[in-house]
C-alpha cells in the first residue's frame, strides 16, 4: 500500500483506496472481491464503477449512476436495466407515459403514505393506518388498539437509520407507530394541526398551523426535534397553512403553503442549520396562489404546486406554467418529468409535465374525489391515495 492505502488479501491501493480480496482501487474507490474502482466508485462482485458510481453483480455504473445485476446505468440513472439522462434503470420497461389506473383502498379518507420496504405505509383519518402492496394488491390493517383516540393522522414518514414511522396528527401530536395496533405519543407539539412531517435520521421536523379544521387558517409554526422527543425548537413563519416537507438532507429542506387568511398568498420556507431558522424563498403577493405540495428529490432539483407550479434549479425558483387542476401532490423523477395528483373540482386530476406543458393522463372521466399524495420511486411504481379511499397508481 501506498499513500495512505490499505491492501489486504492481495489487493493493491494507491491514493488512500482500500481493496480486499485481490481488488484493485485508486483515488480513494473501494473495490471488492475482484472489482475495480476509481475516482470515488464502489464495485463488489466484478463489476466496474467509475465517477462515484456504484456497480454490483458484474453491472456497470458511470457519472454517478447504480447498476444491479448486469444493468448498465449512466448520468445519474438506477438499478437493473438501461437509463440515460437521469433516468431510472427500474423504468426501462416502463411505457412512457405510464399506464394510469384508479381503484380504492377501503373507504377511509387517505392523508399521507409512504415507502415501507416494498409496500407502503397509508395514514388516515380517524387513526386509520394500513400496509399496502401495490404490486399484488395485499392490504393490512395496522391501526386500532393505541392508535384510536389521537385524532386524525395527517402526516407519515419513515426514519431512514431504524425505519421508525413517525405521524403527524389533527391533535397536534407525533406518534410513534411500533406495531399493528400499537401507537405511543412522541411529543404533543402544538394545539393546531400537524399537516406535515418529515424525518432524518438526527432530527424530525413538523409543520403546523393553529386552526381548527383543514379549510382555515392560523399561525404557521415549523418545529424541529431531536431525535424523537425533548423540548423543540419552533419558529412561527407567517399565518395561513403549511401542507409539506420536502428536501434530500437538512442542508436542503423546504416547506410549502400560504400565508394570509383571505388572499392566500404562496409560499416556500427554507431551513438554514446554522441558525437554526427558517425564511421563505417564495413569497408572492399575488392572491389565490396557495401550495399544497413540494418535492424536492436533489440539492438542485425540485418543484412546488397548487394552484402554481414553480420550479427549483439550484439556483433559483422559477414559475411555470399553471397545472391544469389544484394539485395536492407531486412526484418529481427529472426536470422534464413530473407527474401531479390532485382535485379539479369534482374529480381526481392527474397529470405529467414534460418540462414544456401539462398532459392529463388516465382514465376519463376519473373518480369523484381527490388525491392527497402520491409517493414511489420511479415512473411504474407510483401510489397515490386520497378522498374516500381514492387511490391511482402506475403499478404494471
Amino acid at each position: 500500500a501506498t499513500a495512505g492505502g490499505t491492501a489486504t488479501a492481495g489487493g493493491t491501493a494507491t491514493a488512500g483506496g482500500t481493496a480486499t480480496a485481490g481488488g484493485t482501487a485508486t483515488a480513494g474507490g473501494t473495490a471488492t472481491a475482484g472489482g475495480t474502482a476509481t475516482a470515488g466508485g464502489t464495485a463488489a462482485a466484478g463489476g466496474t464503477a467509475a465517477a462515484g458510481g456504484t456497480a454490483t453483480a458484474g453491472g456497470t455504473a458511470t457519472a454517478g449512476g447504480t447498476a444491479t445485476a448486469g444493468g448498465t446505468a449512466t448520468a445519474g440513472g438506477t438499478a437493473g436495466g438501461s437509463a440515460t439522462a437521469g433516468g431510472s434503470a427500474v423504468d426501462a420497461g416502463c411505457p412512457y407515459p405510464p399506464q394510469v389506473r384508479y381503484f380504492t383502498i377501503g373507504s377511509t379518507t387517505w392523508n399521507d403514505l409512504q415507502p415501507f420496504g416494498s409496500d407502503f405505509i397509508l395514514v388516515g383519518n380517524g387513526g386509520s393506518i394500513r400496509q399496502f402492496n401495490p404490486a399484488d394488491g395485499g392490504s393490512a390493517d395496522l391501526g386500532g388498539g393505541t392508535c384510536n383516540g389521537k385524532g386524525d393522522f395527517l402526516g407519515v414518514s419513515v426514519r431512514p437509520v431504524d425505519s421508525a414511522v413517525l405521524i403527524s396528527t389533527s391533535t397536534g401530536a407525533l406518534v410513534r407507530w411500533t406495531g399493528p395496533g400499537q401507537c405511543s405519543g412522541v411529543n404533543a407539539l402544538t394545539s393546531g394541526l400537524a399537516t406535515a412531517i418529515k424525518a432524518f435520521d438526527g432530527s424530525t421536523f413538523v409543520g403546523s398551523f393553529s386552526g381548527s379544521n383543514l379549510n382555515s387558517a392560523g399561525n404557521v409554526a415549523l418545529f424541529r426535534l431531536r431525535p424523537d422527543g425533548g423540548s423543540p425548537s419552533s419558529q412561527t413563519v407567517g399565518f395561513g397553512q403549511v401542507w409539506e416537507l420536502s428536501g434530500p438532507s437538512i442542508n436542503d429542506l423546504y416547506a410549502a403553503g400560504w400565508d394570509h387568511s383571505t388572499q392566500l398568498r404562496n409560499r416556500v420556507w427554507q431551513f438554514d442549520p446554522g441558525g437554526p431558522s427558517w425564511s421563505p424563498v417564495v413569497s408572492s403577493n399575488n392572491m389565490n396562489t396557495p401550495l399544497f405540495t413540494i418535492d424536492v428529490p436533489s440539492p438542485s432539483l425540485g418543484f412546488t404546486a397548487g394552484r402554481g407550479f414553480i420550479e427549483w434549479n439550484g439556483a433559483v425558483w422559477t414559475y411555470r406554467p399553471d397545472p391544469p387542476f389544484d394539485v395536492f401532490t407531486l412526484k418529481v423523477i427529472s426536470s422534464n418529468e413530473v407527474y401531479a395528483a390532485g382535485y379539479d373540482g369534482a374529480r381526481i386530476g392527474f397529470a405529467l409535465w414534460d418540462g414544456n406543458m401539462w398532459r392529463l393522463l388516465g382514465p376519463s372521466p376519473a373518480p369523484m374525489g381527490a388525491i392527497n399524495r402520491m409517493r414511489g420511486s420511479s415512473r411504474c411504481g407510483l401510489l397515490g391515495v386520497g378522498s374516500g379511499g381514492n387511490a391511482v397508481t402506475t403499478f404494471p
